[in-house]
């Protein structure tokens, strides 16, 4: 049996926030909206006190590496047509 982890790792800009409070709504919201539409975990992983600053990582399981390349890819192009963040950098990894 085949198993493999995707890893996604997305580093955004968050422009207009100028507060932790309006970052943590941001953020939260992006999360929601990505585990009900593509069924991945994802949790805030890095500049959790930098309100201008935002690392997510996103993680999912399947038999072919094929299915997951494109749900990354999906996420990613999701992401990017949120208002209010700027995707800076993203990182797709397999194990």
């Amino acid at each position: 049996m085949i198993l493999i982890i995707g890893l996604c790792r997305l580093e955004f800009r968050i422009q207009m926030s100028n507060s932790l409070k309006y970052k943590r709504r941001v953020i939260k919201s992006l999360k929601a909206q990505i585990r009900k539409q593509y069924n991945v975990a994802i949790s805030e992983v890095e500049a959790n006190d930098n309100h201008k600053l935002a690392v997510l990582a996103l993680v999912s399981v399947s038999n072919k590496q094929a299915y997951l390349e494109k749900l990354f890819a999906k996420i990613i192009d999701f992401s990017l047509e949120i208002n209010d963040l700027q995707l800076i950098k993203d990182k797709v990894e397999f194990f």
